[in-house]
């Protein structure tokens, strides 16, 4: 036997995100693989830094752009990282 993992999900909902950065620009680029039909579909990206929001953005499409104004460089010696919040928001909302 083995463990079985079921969650309901709504009839559009991502299925797979494509994250990269830009160091340089301090940019945070994020592709949605989306599953479902639903045409009135936007995205929106929340990057936190801890409790704190960052930056965010709503837009239509399967592709969304942020830049974190003075985005901290992750790097050995200050291991920082951002949380990323990807929503799908229907027309309703």
């Amino acid at each position: 036997w083995q463990t079985v993992w079921m969650e309901q999900v709504a009839e559009t909902y991502i299925e797979d995100l494509t994250i990269s950065t830009d160091a340089r620009a301090g940019s945070i680029s994020v592709r949605v693989d989306r599953i479902g039909k639903a045409k009135d579909v936007s995205l929106k990206l929340t990057v936190r830094d801890g409790e704190k929001v960052v930056a965010e953005k709503a837009v239509g499409g399967r592709e969304i752009t942020v830049t974190v104004p003075n985005a901290k460089r992750w790097s050995p010696s200050s291991p920082h990282l951002y949380d990323l919040e990807v929503q799908l928001i229907d027309g309703n909302g």
